[in-house]
């Protein structure tokens, strides 16, 4: 598995990312049967982190992901999805919560961060940390999850098996429901180093 790392040069892409020396830190795979459940739904990895600040996570060591598909995936059948700028918010987010700026909220799924977010005081300190326009930017794109079925196919990546799809972990994203055939993934994470 290093091996495959290694030849797809994901260190150096890290790092190009990152502008800074990466590390891997973790590698594991993700299987999941052949299903009409969704995978996973609009969520975001770390958000559980912040329900504990004395934990002392670094909002700027955050991971990037590698996932190989190791099956092909196609809207409604096991693909990601994953809201373009979405990190940007959910670090404002946990950065506010860790400065103590404002209080803890669940906030992993999709409809709690917009909950969470829609207050006065919170929209505006994360209105200071990324500005309007890309606060504006993920409202528009997420607001689907207030609309009847609660998904839109419109940020879905469809891979043929082979296939990478890179992304930040503070992003919100979901796995459509594999519904075709079972999904198998191998995901690397790199994170900045010290």
């Amino acid at each position: 598995l290093k091996k495959i790392a290694k030849d797809l040069n994901f260190e150096k892409i890290a790092k190009k990312v990152f502008g800074k020396d990466v590390a891997l830190e973790m590698i594991d795979s993700y299987y999941s049967e052949k299903s009409n459940k969704k995978i996973i739904d609009w969520h975001c990895d770390i958000a559980d982190a912040s329900s504990n600040p004395s934990i002392n996570y670094d909002v700027n060591r955050s991971a990037i992901k590698f996932f190989i598909y190791m099956s092909d995936v196609q809207s409604g059948n096991g693909c990601l999805a994953y809201i373009p700028y979405s990190h940007h918010v959910v670090k404002a987010v946990y950065q506010l919560i860790y400065e103590k700026k404002i209080s803890y909220e669940p906030f992993w799924k999709l409809e709690d961060l917009r909950f969470l977010i829609s207050k006065n005081q919170t929209k505006n300190l994360i209105i200071d940390i990324i500005g309007k326009d890309k606060l504006n930017l993920f409202l528009k794109n997420s607001k689907f999850i207030n609309e009847k079925d609660k998904d839109t196919s419109k940020f879905d990546f469809e891979m043929n098996k082979g296939s990478a799809v890179i992304f930040d972990e503070f992003g919100i994203h979901r796995g459509s429901m594999p519904s075709k055939n079972s999904r198998l993934v191998l995901r690397f994470f790199y994170r900045k180093k010290n």
